[in-house]
């Protein structure tokens, strides 16, 4: 087992670890970044060289191998009006460089140069406890971990990010709901190591805490500030008040468990192929036994113009769970619901159903003939059929509205019956698995998704 790890280990080290050289061409080229930009600002705003710093996980080499992108913040004094920096920069780049508006909690700029994507961050010179912007952070995140050697573990840093992104639970974006850059590397200051790492998350529980800098005295002193009900704390040591992985979802809290269980039973190159769906063939063989035209699974499928994907990912999965409240109101019963898009033109809702034909009546329950709400029941019923049944409750058959989830879904978006923003597609379309499913079958990734979201993603149960 030792060796198989240690073979997995040199694989993660020669396909996704950066090499010195490599690091120093990338940190020379931000730098030549950063100067132009500091060009830009310094007759306009009152900064200076030292303003201007590369931040994120290419300056201490824990960024992956060809899946990267430099983190350039420009650091404010609290009078100046960060949008205003960004409109200023937008306007002032120059045209050969492309750039892009991009929105965290507050708008940056993303910009590309030198075969390298940069993203331009203003923030504010603050600190703890008086952030103005969630940005103002970072800078002291960097501090933190280059002060506690997070440098001479950036080998270990990228064999975790490699295993949380292949299990699919890497990224803080909505879209992920999984494990940041940041976080990642506070557990490898936890752990110490990749191995240690994975064999302490694979007997996680939750809530599972982490509170490095001890600012909690006892494990009831951190639920109390952070709440029970969060699977993963993890105390920002530069802010004492907030939980880093505030963004780790439930159900990636029980994947990276669930992966890192089978990884220590299994340890396999195949953990960290680019595409396992892919090259499974078993997988696919399940897919095509077990998806068939019966099986009651609904898309709506929207054609759209480029958008921003924390953005547009949040309508969507809005709109998924208002659709979803309404169908089960009337009667339906959804078991999943899965948000994909490639954010360029298309993008997909789809609905695993009970079934999508219900039956024509339901039989709804009243109130006991000796309750109050008697009378208002039977007024409000009076022209429906209507019985005591054995219970000794009354009870009403009511004609169903819709007798096909397609129909009721169609009804909502047509009716506007949720709130859809506006900008959110210029065309839709209704799909089942057995009529005209071979329209969005077209496109490798999305086939990927949709195999993922059917069968389950959880891959390493077939390694």
């Amino acid at each position: 087992m030792k060796s198989k790890l240690r073979e997995v280990i040199e694989f993660i080290d020669k396909n996704f670890c950066p090499q010195k050289e490599e690091w120093k061409t990338i940190m020379e080229k931000s730098e030549e970044i950063k100067r132009y930009i500091f060009s830009l600002l310094k007759n306009r705003y009152n900064v200076s060289k030292e303003d201007l710093v590369i931040l994120g996980s290419v300056p201490r080499m824990t960024y992956l191998k060809n899946d990267f992108d430099v983190d350039i913040f420009i650091r404010f004094e609290e009078d100046v009006e960060l949008k205003s920096v960004v409109d200023f920069l937008i306007d002032a780049i120059d045209p050969r460089y492309k750039t892009r508006l991009r929105y965290a909690e507050h708008p940056y700029i993303e910009l590309f140069a030198k075969g390298i994507t940069f993203n331009i961050v203003p923030s504010y010179k603050t600190k703890y406890p008086n952030w103005l912007s969630p940005m103002d952070r970072s800078y002291y995140h960097h501090n933190y971990l280059v002060g506690n050697g997070i440098q001479e573990l950036y080998r270990e840093v990228v064999r975790l990010k490699v295993f949380l992104k292949a299990s699919g639970v890497y990224g803080a974006e909505i879209f992920v709901g999984g494990f940041s850059g940041y976080l990642t590397e506070l557990l490898v200051l936890k752990y110490h190591s990749f191995e240690e790492a994975i064999l302490n998350i694979s007997d996680w529980k939750p809530p599972t805490i982490v509170d490095l800098e001890g600012y909690y005295p006892t494990r009831q002193a951190v639920l109390e500030a952070f709440g029970r009900d969060i699977p993963l704390i993890v105390v920002d040591p530069v802010d004492r008040g907030r939980n880093v992985a505030a963004a780790v979802k439930k159900r990636s809290f029980s994947k990276v468990i669930s992966a890192a269980k089978h990884f220590i039973n299994k340890p396999s190159i195949k953990f960290f192929e680019e595409s396992p769906y892919l090259s499974n063939q078993e997988y696919f063989l399940r897919f095509d036994y077990i998806v068939n035209p019966e099986l009651p699974i609904l898309l709506v499928y929207f054609e759209h113009d480029e958008k921003i994907e924390d953005i547009h990912y949040s309508q969507l999965e809005r709109l998924s769970r208002k659709i979803k409240n309404v169908v089960e109101n009337e009667g339906f019963e959804v078991f999943k619901v899965g948000v994909y898009s490639d954010y360029r033109s298309r993008s997909l809702l789809i609905f695993l159903f009970s079934e999508l034909e219900r039956p024509r009546y339901d039989k709804i329950r009243g109130p006991f003939p000796f309750m109050e709400a008697e009378k208002n029941f039977l007024d409000k019923n009076f022209d429906r059929i209507k019985w005591i049944g054995d219970d000794g409750r009354w009870y009403i058959l009511r004609e169903a509205r819709f007798l096909s989830a397609e129909d009721i879904v169609r009804h909502i978006i047509e009716n506007k019956l949720v709130k859809i923003p506006d900008d959110l597609y210029n065309e839709y379309k209704i799909f089942t698995l057995n009529r005209r499913f071979e329209e969005v079958m077209d496109d490798t990734l999305l086939k990927t998704w949709l195999v993922s979201f059917i069968l389950g993603d959880e891959f390493w149960t077939l390694l």
